[in-house]
């Protein structure tokens, strides 16, 4: 009698083959910040907390900034099409 454990570990590897294993974790870890968001959103404070704590949106506001500069980065750096390297200024971004 062959043991199921072999069969399991090859269906296994079969199907992280198939997934973009980063692209999920990219996509969870985005879920999980908005439900934060959400759930911190929902709960009620009171008027001294609430002043002293940020609006839960701004760290998603501030990481999607970031992104947005990061690709236009990258977008500006591949079109100088293998070119010697050029300093991207900040007024680039």
């Amino acid at each position: 009698m062959r043991s199921e454990s072999p069969r399991v570990a090859e269906d296994y590897l079969r199907v992280i083959e198939l997934i973009d294993v980063e692209r999920a974790g990219d996509f969870l870890v985005m879920a999980a910040t908005l439900m934060e968001i959400k759930s911190k959103m929902l709960l009620p404070r009171s008027d001294e907390v609430a002043d002293e704590t940020a609006d839960p949106r701004s760290e998603l506001v501030r990481q999607l900034v970031e992104y947005k500069k990061f690709k236009r980065c990258c977008r500006l750096a591949g079109s100088s099409g293998g070119t010697a390297a050029q300093p991207i200024t900040s007024t680039a971004l």
